[in-house]
Protein backbone atom coordinates (compact mmCIF):
# COMPACT_ATOMS: atom_id res chain seq x y z
CA UNK A 1 0.00 0.00 0.00
CA UNK A 2 2.92 2.35 0.70
CA UNK A 3 4.09 2.32 -2.92
CA UNK A 4 0.59 3.09 -4.23
CA UNK A 5 0.29 5.97 -1.75
CA UNK A 6 3.63 7.40 -2.89
CA UNK A 7 2.60 7.18 -6.55
CA UNK A 8 -0.61 9.02 -5.66
CA UNK A 9 1.40 11.66 -3.80
CA UNK A 10 3.62 12.37 -6.80
CA UNK A 11 0.55 12.44 -9.04
CA UNK A 12 -0.98 15.10 -6.80
CA UNK A 13 2.34 16.95 -6.81
CA UNK A 14 2.49 17.04 -10.61
CA UNK A 15 -1.11 18.27 -10.65
CA UNK A 16 -0.28 21.04 -8.20
CA UNK A 17 2.70 22.03 -10.36
CA UNK A 18 0.41 22.13 -13.40
CA UNK A 19 -2.09 24.38 -11.61
CA UNK A 20 0.68 26.77 -10.51
CA UNK A 21 2.15 26.98 -14.00
CA UNK A 22 -1.27 27.28 -15.62
CA UNK A 23 -2.00 30.20 -13.30
CA UNK A 24 1.12 31.95 -14.58
CA UNK A 25 0.21 31.17 -18.19
CA UNK A 26 -3.26 32.64 -17.78
CA UNK A 27 -1.69 35.87 -16.51
CA UNK A 28 0.19 36.17 -19.82
CA UNK A 29 -2.07 38.00 -22.35
CA UNK A 30 -0.86 36.17 -25.45
CA UNK A 31 -1.29 32.78 -23.80
CA UNK A 32 -4.72 33.69 -22.51
CA UNK A 33 -5.84 34.65 -26.01
CA UNK A 34 -4.38 31.42 -27.42
CA UNK A 35 -6.32 29.45 -24.81
CA UNK A 36 -9.55 31.09 -25.93
CA UNK A 37 -8.85 30.18 -29.56
CA UNK A 38 -7.87 26.61 -28.61
CA UNK A 39 -11.46 25.66 -27.85
CA UNK A 40 -12.19 25.19 -31.54
CA UNK A 41 -8.78 24.24 -32.91
CA UNK A 42 -8.06 21.92 -29.99
CA UNK A 43 -9.99 19.04 -31.54
CA UNK A 44 -7.62 19.05 -34.50
CA UNK A 45 -4.68 18.78 -32.11
CA UNK A 46 -6.47 15.98 -30.22
CA UNK A 47 -6.89 13.95 -33.41
CA UNK A 48 -3.22 14.47 -34.25
CA UNK A 49 -2.03 13.18 -30.86
CA UNK A 50 -2.37 9.43 -31.66
CA UNK A 51 -0.47 9.88 -34.93
CA UNK A 52 2.35 11.70 -33.15
CA UNK A 53 2.35 9.02 -30.44
CA UNK A 54 2.81 6.18 -32.96
CA UNK A 55 5.49 8.04 -34.93
CA UNK A 56 7.43 9.05 -31.82
CA UNK A 57 7.30 5.57 -30.29
CA UNK A 58 8.56 3.82 -33.40
CA UNK A 59 11.21 6.48 -34.00
CA UNK A 60 12.47 6.15 -30.43
CA UNK A 61 12.66 2.35 -30.68
CA UNK A 62 14.96 2.79 -33.66
CA UNK A 63 17.10 5.65 -32.33
CA UNK A 64 17.50 4.15 -28.86
CA UNK A 65 19.91 1.61 -30.30
CA UNK A 66 22.45 4.46 -30.36
CA UNK A 67 24.28 5.09 -27.08
CA UNK A 68 25.03 8.66 -28.10
CA UNK A 69 21.33 9.35 -28.62
CA UNK A 70 20.48 7.81 -25.24
CA UNK A 71 23.02 10.09 -23.55
CA UNK A 72 21.46 13.10 -25.25
CA UNK A 73 17.99 12.03 -24.15
CA UNK A 74 19.18 11.53 -20.56
CA UNK A 75 20.77 14.99 -20.50
CA UNK A 76 17.64 16.60 -21.99
CA UNK A 77 15.32 14.90 -19.49
CA UNK A 78 17.44 15.75 -16.45
CA UNK A 79 17.95 19.37 -17.58
CA UNK A 80 14.24 19.86 -18.32
CA UNK A 81 13.26 18.27 -15.01
CA UNK A 82 15.61 20.52 -13.03
CA UNK A 83 14.49 23.65 -14.90
CA UNK A 84 10.82 22.80 -14.32
CA UNK A 85 11.46 22.11 -10.64
CA UNK A 86 13.26 25.46 -10.27
CA UNK A 87 10.47 27.25 -12.14
CA UNK A 88 7.72 25.80 -9.94
CA UNK A 89 9.65 26.66 -6.76
CA UNK A 90 10.15 30.21 -8.04
CA UNK A 91 6.45 30.63 -8.90
CA UNK A 92 5.37 29.28 -5.51
CA UNK A 93 7.77 31.47 -3.55
CA UNK A 94 6.81 34.54 -5.63
CA UNK A 95 3.17 33.99 -4.71
CA UNK A 96 4.07 33.59 -1.03
CA UNK A 97 6.25 36.71 -1.14
CA UNK A 98 3.33 38.74 -2.50
CA UNK A 99 1.33 37.65 0.55
CA UNK A 100 4.16 38.14 3.05
CA UNK A 101 6.50 40.83 1.64
CA UNK A 102 8.30 41.20 4.97
CA UNK A 103 9.70 37.67 4.55
CA UNK A 104 11.42 38.37 1.22
CA UNK A 105 14.89 37.49 2.52
CA UNK A 106 13.63 34.23 4.01
CA UNK A 107 12.01 33.23 0.73
CA UNK A 108 15.23 34.04 -1.13
CA UNK A 109 17.17 31.71 1.18
CA UNK A 110 14.56 28.99 0.68
CA UNK A 111 14.89 29.41 -3.09
CA UNK A 112 18.68 29.07 -2.95
CA UNK A 113 18.41 25.99 -0.72
CA UNK A 114 15.84 24.42 -3.06
CA UNK A 115 18.03 25.04 -6.11
CA UNK A 116 21.05 23.44 -4.41
CA UNK A 117 19.09 20.49 -2.97
CA UNK A 118 19.27 18.24 -6.10
CA UNK A 119 23.08 18.49 -6.02
CA UNK A 120 23.61 18.30 -2.26
CA UNK A 121 20.95 15.76 -1.24
CA UNK A 122 22.16 12.60 0.54
CA UNK A 123 22.20 9.41 -1.50
CA UNK A 124 19.08 8.10 0.26
CA UNK A 125 17.13 11.16 -0.89
CA UNK A 126 18.44 11.30 -4.48
CA UNK A 127 15.56 9.24 -5.88
CA UNK A 128 12.99 11.33 -3.98
CA UNK A 129 14.46 14.57 -5.29
CA UNK A 130 14.53 13.22 -8.83
CA UNK A 131 10.88 12.14 -8.52
CA UNK A 132 9.95 15.65 -7.38
CA UNK A 133 11.78 17.12 -10.38
CA UNK A 134 10.08 14.74 -12.81
CA UNK A 135 6.68 15.51 -11.26
CA UNK A 136 7.40 19.22 -11.74
CA UNK A 137 8.45 18.60 -15.35
CA UNK A 138 5.23 16.67 -16.00
CA UNK A 139 3.19 19.49 -14.45
CA UNK A 140 4.83 22.19 -16.58
CA UNK A 141 4.53 20.08 -19.75
CA UNK A 142 0.91 19.18 -18.93
CA UNK A 143 -0.06 22.81 -18.41
CA UNK A 144 1.64 23.77 -21.66
CA UNK A 145 -0.29 21.06 -23.52
CA UNK A 146 -3.54 22.21 -21.91
CA UNK A 147 -2.95 25.70 -23.33
CA UNK A 148 -3.66 24.31 -26.81
CA UNK A 149 -6.63 22.07 -25.95
CA UNK A 150 -10.07 22.55 -24.49
CA UNK A 151 -11.12 20.05 -21.82
CA UNK A 152 -13.43 18.30 -24.31
CA UNK A 153 -10.65 18.04 -26.90
CA UNK A 154 -8.29 16.69 -24.25
CA UNK A 155 -10.81 14.00 -23.28
CA UNK A 156 -11.09 13.01 -26.95
CA UNK A 157 -7.31 12.84 -27.29
CA UNK A 158 -7.04 10.78 -24.11
CA UNK A 159 -9.66 8.33 -25.38
CA UNK A 160 -7.58 7.67 -28.49
CA UNK A 161 -4.28 7.54 -26.60
CA UNK A 162 -5.72 5.20 -23.96
CA UNK A 163 -6.55 2.65 -26.65
CA UNK A 164 -3.04 2.95 -28.08
CA UNK A 165 -1.56 2.70 -24.60
CA UNK A 166 -3.46 -0.54 -24.03
CA UNK A 167 -2.30 -1.97 -27.36
CA UNK A 168 1.37 -0.98 -27.08
CA UNK A 169 1.68 -2.03 -23.41
CA UNK A 170 -0.30 -5.27 -23.24
CA UNK A 171 -0.43 -6.48 -26.83
CA UNK A 172 2.65 -5.37 -28.71
CA UNK A 173 4.74 -4.81 -25.54
CA UNK A 174 6.58 -1.94 -27.25
CA UNK A 175 6.32 0.49 -24.33
CA UNK A 176 7.70 -1.98 -21.74
CA UNK A 177 10.56 -2.67 -24.16
CA UNK A 178 11.23 1.05 -24.46
CA UNK A 179 11.11 1.46 -20.67
CA UNK A 180 13.60 -1.37 -20.27
CA UNK A 181 16.01 0.30 -22.71
CA UNK A 182 15.67 3.61 -20.90
CA UNK A 183 16.29 2.02 -17.51
CA UNK A 184 19.43 0.26 -18.73
CA UNK A 185 20.73 3.58 -20.05
CA UNK A 186 19.91 5.38 -16.79
CA UNK A 187 17.30 7.64 -18.40
CA UNK A 188 14.48 8.59 -15.98
CA UNK A 189 11.13 7.72 -17.56
CA UNK A 190 8.74 8.22 -14.64
CA UNK A 191 8.41 8.47 -10.88
CA UNK A 192 9.99 5.42 -9.28
CA UNK A 193 8.98 4.34 -5.75
CA UNK A 194 9.57 1.27 -3.62
CA UNK A 195 12.56 -1.02 -3.41
CA UNK A 196 13.85 -3.04 -6.34
CA UNK A 197 11.51 -5.92 -5.56
CA UNK A 198 7.79 -6.65 -5.71
CA UNK A 199 6.94 -3.36 -3.95
CA UNK A 200 8.52 -1.25 -6.70
CA UNK A 201 6.15 0.84 -8.82
CA UNK A 202 6.92 3.18 -11.71
CA UNK A 203 4.39 5.60 -13.16
CA UNK A 204 5.46 6.73 -16.62
CA UNK A 205 6.14 10.35 -17.46
CA UNK A 206 3.38 10.35 -20.09
CA UNK A 207 0.81 9.25 -17.52
CA UNK A 208 1.88 12.08 -15.22
CA UNK A 209 1.86 14.58 -18.07
CA UNK A 210 -1.68 13.82 -19.23
CA UNK A 211 -3.02 13.63 -15.68
CA UNK A 212 -1.54 17.10 -15.08
CA UNK A 213 -2.99 18.39 -18.35
CA UNK A 214 -6.49 17.39 -17.20
CA UNK A 215 -6.07 19.50 -14.05
CA UNK A 216 -4.63 22.44 -16.00
CA UNK A 217 -7.34 22.35 -18.69
CA UNK A 218 -10.06 22.15 -16.03
CA UNK A 219 -8.59 25.15 -14.25
CA UNK A 220 -8.21 27.23 -17.42
CA UNK A 221 -11.72 26.48 -18.66
CA UNK A 222 -13.77 26.09 -15.48
CA UNK A 223 -11.83 27.61 -12.58
CA UNK A 224 -9.40 26.64 -9.85
CA UNK A 225 -11.93 24.54 -7.89
CA UNK A 226 -12.48 22.36 -10.95
CA UNK A 227 -8.73 22.06 -11.46
CA UNK A 228 -8.25 20.83 -7.90
CA UNK A 229 -11.21 18.46 -8.23
CA UNK A 230 -9.78 17.10 -11.49
CA UNK A 231 -6.39 16.17 -10.07
CA UNK A 232 -8.02 14.52 -7.05
CA UNK A 233 -10.33 12.59 -9.37
CA UNK A 234 -7.39 11.37 -11.45
CA UNK A 235 -5.45 10.45 -8.30
CA UNK A 236 -8.35 8.43 -6.90
CA UNK A 237 -8.82 6.68 -10.24
CA UNK A 238 -5.10 5.88 -10.33
CA UNK A 239 -5.15 4.52 -6.79
CA UNK A 240 -8.08 2.22 -7.64
CA UNK A 241 -6.30 1.20 -10.83
CA UNK A 242 -3.11 0.32 -8.94
CA UNK A 243 -4.96 -1.69 -6.31
CA UNK A 244 -6.68 -3.67 -9.07
CA UNK A 245 -3.65 -4.28 -11.28
CA UNK A 246 -1.30 -5.25 -8.44
CA UNK A 247 -3.34 -8.41 -8.00
CA UNK A 248 -2.16 -9.54 -11.41
CA UNK A 249 1.16 -11.21 -12.17
CA UNK A 250 1.79 -8.85 -15.10
CA UNK A 251 4.60 -6.36 -14.53
CA UNK A 252 3.34 -3.59 -16.82
CA UNK A 253 -0.13 -2.14 -17.28
CA UNK A 254 -1.39 0.86 -19.27
CA UNK A 255 -2.31 3.69 -16.89
CA UNK A 256 -3.77 6.14 -19.42
CA UNK A 257 -7.22 4.44 -19.41
CA UNK A 258 -7.54 5.37 -15.72
CA UNK A 259 -6.59 8.97 -16.52
CA UNK A 260 -9.09 9.01 -19.38
CA UNK A 261 -12.04 7.76 -17.29
CA UNK A 262 -11.31 10.32 -14.56
CA UNK A 263 -11.07 13.11 -17.16
CA UNK A 264 -14.29 11.93 -18.80
CA UNK A 265 -16.07 12.01 -15.44
CA UNK A 266 -14.90 15.57 -14.75
CA UNK A 267 -15.95 16.71 -18.25
CA UNK A 268 -19.40 15.07 -18.00
CA UNK A 269 -20.07 16.60 -14.57
CA UNK A 270 -18.94 20.00 -15.86
CA UNK A 271 -21.23 19.70 -18.90
CA UNK A 272 -24.25 18.73 -16.77
CA UNK A 273 -23.43 21.48 -14.29
CA UNK A 274 -23.24 23.97 -17.14
CA UNK A 275 -26.61 22.89 -18.54
CA UNK A 276 -28.22 23.89 -15.27
CA UNK A 277 -26.70 27.36 -15.37
CA UNK A 278 -23.63 26.63 -13.28
CA UNK A 279 -21.34 28.74 -15.47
Amino acid sequence: MRSEALITFFLLLSGAAALLYQHELLLTPSVGEAKTQATGAGFGYALAMPVLFILALNLYLILFRSRAFLKMVKLAVLASAYFSYALIILILLSMLESLFPSLSLFFLLVLLAALLLPFAAPQKLKLWVRNVQLASFAGVAGATLASYLSLGALVLGLALLAMLDYYYVLRKRAIPKLASQLEKAGVPFGVDVGAADESRLVLGFGDLLFASSVAAASYAELGIAWGIAAIFSVSIAMLVFLRFTLRSAKKAYPALPAVFFAALLVWLIAEVYGLFGGF
